[in-house]
C-alpha cells in the first residue's frame, strides 16, 4: 500500500499546485511510482500545469463512480495524472465524501499518491486532510500566508491528521519575510524545505511542464528535488538526470508536453 500525501495551503496563490506537480515528478525521478490527483474540486487546474487540454478521465468522474476507470494520463516524465474537470457543473454536482475510497484504491497501485487539495479550511479542503495519511502545508514567507497556514495546521491537528511539515515557497530573502525558524515556531510543524522565487518556475509553467523536468538545474528545481528526497527517505544528489539531459539535447524542451492516455488501468 502506497502513501497518500495531501498537499494543502491556508490560502490560494502560494504555489500549492506547482509544488504538487514538482514533488510528483521529483519522486518519479527517484524511481518511485507516483500519481497526482486533483482534489481542488471547484477550481481545478492541475491538468493545465501539465499540458492536459483533453479530459476523457477526471477526478470528478472517479469520485462520482467511486472506482477507478480504465484510463489514466501519463506525463512524459513518467508521472501519472488524474486531473480535475474544468466544468463548473461537474463541481456543483459532486459529492466529495467518496474521496477516501478513491484515494485508497489508487494507493494500492502507487508508491505515492499526491493530492492537490483546495486552499483554505472549508469542507472541500478538509476532505483532503481527512483522506490523507499525512499532509504537507505550502505557504509563502509573508505574515498573511503564514497566518492562514497556521489555521489549516490547527484544523488538521484537531482532526488527528499527521502534519508532515511545511514547505516555504517563493522566498525572496527580503527583510520583511519571516525566517524559517520563526515560521517553524509559529506553525508548530517542521520546515521540510524552502523554495526560492525563481523565474524558471513561471517559464516551466508556460511550457506546461514541471520545473524539475524542464529546468532541473534551476534553483527551484534543486529545492523541490531535495524535498522529494527527504520525503522518500533517500540521500539527495545534485547529479544531473542523464535521461532528461539526453532528451533535451536530441528533442529539445517540449513546449506542449505529450500526455498519453492508457487503454488499461495501471
Amino acid at each position: 500500500m502506497g502513501k497518500i500525501i495531501g498537499i494543502v495551503s491556508g490560502k490560494g496563490g502560494v504555489g500549492k499546485t506547482t509544488t504538487t506537480t514538482n514533488l510528483g515528478v521529483a519522486l518519479q525521478k527517484l524511481g518511485k511510482k507516483v500519481c497526482v490527483f486533483d482534489a481542488n474540486i471547484t477550481t481545478s487546474n492541475l491538468g493545465l500545469h501539465l499540458g492536459i487540454t483533453d479530459y476523457p478521465v477526471t477526478s470528478h468522474e472517479l469520485l462520482k463512480s467511486k472506482k477507478l476507470g480504465d484510463s489514466i494520463f501519463v506525463h512524459h516524465s513518467g508521472l501519472r495524472i488524474i486531473p480535475g474537470s474544468l466544468s463548473l457543473d461537474d463541481a456543483k454536482a459532486l459529492n466529495i465524501s467518496n474521496l477516501k475510497q478513491v484515494l485508497t484504491s489508487l494507493a494500492k497501485k502507487y508508491d505515492y499518491v499526491l493530492v492537490d487539495g483546495a486552499p483554505g479550511i472549508d469542507r472541500e479542503a478538509l476532505s483532503v486532510v481527512e483522506a490523507s495519511d499525512e499532509i504537507i502545508v505550502v505557504t509563502n514567507p509573508e505574515l498573511p500566508a503564514i497566518t492562514d497556514a497556521i489555521k489549516i495546521i490547527e484544523v488538521a491537528k484537531r482532526n488527528n491528521a499527521k502534519v508532515r511539515g511545511v514547505i516555504v515557497n517563493k522566498r525572496r530573502n527580503k527583510d520583511y519575510e519571516l525566517s524559517a525558524q520563526e515560521i517553524e515556531s509559529a506553525a508548530g510543524a517542521p520546515i521540510l524545505g524552502t523554495v526560492p522565487e525563481d523565474e524558471n518556475v513561471l517559464r516551466a509553467i508556460s511550457e506546461r511542464s514541471p520545473v524539475v523536468f524542464a529546468r532541473e538545474r534551476s534553483p527551484a528545481a534543486r529545492s523541490f528535488s531535495r524535498i522529494a528526497a527527504d520525503i522518500a527517505g533517500v540521500e539527495f544528489s545534485e547529479s544531473l538526470d542523464i535521461m532528461s539531459m539526453l532528451k533535451r539535447i536530441f528533442l529539445g524542451t517540449p513546449q506542449k508536453p505529450e500526455i498519453e492516455k492508457l487503454t488499461e488501468a495501471e
